[in-house]
């Protein structure tokens, strides 16, 4: 995203910004850009039309959040950018978008059988375990949190009341290069349940074989799987803070549908997720540009 300045000196930096990628160019580079959030994407405005503004209510970067910046970086994209990427199920009018398998794992290294380090061994016991992490530094104001972790805590509790053996395990600011030790050891892993689309921790757990619950809006998860087939058959448990607590319990209550689900998330990352696979997609598009 362009850096937030005002007035003159705004406008001195974004000309700046725009000789230097013109050199830049001149000397062969080219730029491949993939948005890093929902508003390097999608205007604001259209983002408020979703849901009857649901997803911006519940985001605590929305009051930092204002189309006069989201639309001069768009308008940035369009003049420098050869190649614009697809990041989720949302299609956007400000840019052309290609759409690649570009989040790819290297399935050996994010594996069902991987060796837990000790320093990160749980101790055993009988309880379903619920995994739920987040990462909302900066994006918390106001108390938001659109991963809806207050309806996962919400559901959890509601099964214990029911008399159901279940652990909630919650957490933050553990390394991403850590994460993987603690998805392994969790029967059940949720993401989010506002948004609309998988975030990384989905993707993670996918490919270790673990039963997933996350928020997938039915028409973005159409739109995508018109490009990728293997989308039509995801395995991805859709809830919403509606429902999440009716998903849950039959994940915790039945051990032989999570492992059914378990096993299909693995053969979803096989065929979606293999680096090995998809690199050839991007040798393929680096060879466009």
């Amino acid at each position: 995203m362009v850096v937030s300045l005002t007035g003159f000196r705004r406008r001195i930096f974004l000309n700046l910004l725009k000789i230097w990628y013109r050199l830049v160019q001149l000397a062969g580079v080219r730029f491949i850009y993939l948005p890093s959030g929902c508003h390097d994407h999608v205007a604001k405005e259209d983002w408020m039309k979703i849901d009857e503004g649901r997803v911006c209510s519940n985001c605590g970067y929305e009051p930092y959040c204002d189309d006069k910046s989201n639309n001069t970086n768009f308008e940035l994209v369009r003049q420098v950018a050869s190649v614009s990427l697809g990041v989720d199920g949302q299609k956007t009018k400000e840019f052309k978008e290609t759409r690649i398998r570009y989040k790819s794992f290297d399935l050996d290294l994010y594996s069902p059988t991987l060796k837990i380090p000790t320093e990160f061994v749980y101790n055993s016991d009988k309880s379903v375990k619920v995994l739920h992490s987040h990462a909302l530094i900066g994006r918390t104001t106001g108390g938001k949190n659109i991963k809806g972790t207050e309806y996962v805590n919400a559901a959890v509790e509601r099964l214990r009341r029911d008399g159901l053996d279940v652990t909630f395990v919650n957490l933050h600011g553990i390394p991403s290069r850590n994460m993987r030790f603690h998805q392994l050891q969790a029967d059940i892993v949720v993401d989010q349940l506002i948004y609309g689309w998988y975030g990384s921790t989905s993707l993670e757990a996918l490919t270790l074989g673990k039963p997933v619950i996350c928020y997938i809006r039915p028409s973005w998860r159409e739109y995508v799987a018109s490009f990728f087939p293997e989308w039509k058959n995801c395995p991805i448990i859709s809830a919403t803070p509606e429902t999440i607590y009716v998903e849950l319990r039959k994940l915790v209550s039945d051990s032989d549908y999570r492992i059914k689900v378990g096993e299909e998330s693995r053969r979803f990352a096989e065929e979606y997720l293999d680096v090995r696979k998809n690199v050839l997609e991007l040798e393929a598009l680096l060879r466009t540009v």
